[in-house]
């Protein structure tokens, strides 16, 4: 009984990002087979870096773990954190973009550091949309082009949809509202 405790627990942490709770990029990998997605987002973390820099390694830490514990909660999707401060989220149910806003709006909400101190950071996502079975590794290369083209300009959602040569830029309405949301319930959400 220990051993198959041991080894679902060697397991787990194998796929598994420590901070988050999050599936990790080998756990992500493993799982890609059995996710009927429709879509893969990237998003990598506008501002996290300050946020190290003032308040230390810890309070980073401290930010990841609260964006992870959001990502974790949106139904119809599977995250992953990929590494440093880039998570993955495939959807299942969601329109990729207009999941990609609610993203958006998720990471931008506050997040208290200290037991006082609020931080504020954003995300530049990438999404790519996806009709049927997908290579994995195909899928990630497009959603980072998207996400790092996103980086690049003021528009922060880029979708890379199949049969197009490239990333396309979303209309801020195609959006709908991507103001931070209230966590405490208070937004109606």
């Amino acid at each position: 009984m220990a051993a198959r405790r041991a080894a679902a627990e060697a397991e787990y942490a194998a796929t598994h990002d420590t901070l988050t709770g999050l599936l990790n990029r080998r756990g992500l990998f493993e799982a890609w087979p059995t996710i009927r997605a429709t879509g893969l987002l990237l998003a990598d973390l506008d501002g996290f870096k300050p946020v190290n820099d003032e308040f230390g390694h810890e309070a980073g830490d401290q930010v990841l773990a609260t964006i992870g514990t959001r990502l974790a909660a949106m139904a119809g999707t599977v995250s992953a954190r990929l590494g440093g401060d880039e998570f993955a989220l495939a959807t299942v149910v969601v329109d990729p973009v207009e999941l990609a806003g609610r993203v958006a709006s998720i990471v931008a909400a506050p997040i208290r550091i200290r037991g006082t101190r609020e931080v504020t950071v954003t995300a530049s996502i990438g999404v790519r949309a996806l009709q049927g079975p997908t290579i994995l590794d195909w899928a990630l290369a497009e959603a980072d082009r998207a996400m790092y083209t996103a980086k690049a300009g003021p528009d922060r959602v880029v979708v890379w949809r199949p049969g197009l040569p490239g990333p396309t830029v979303v209309p801020p309405v195609r959006l709908r509202d991507t103001r931070p949301a209230r966590l405490d319930g208070a937004d109606g959400r």
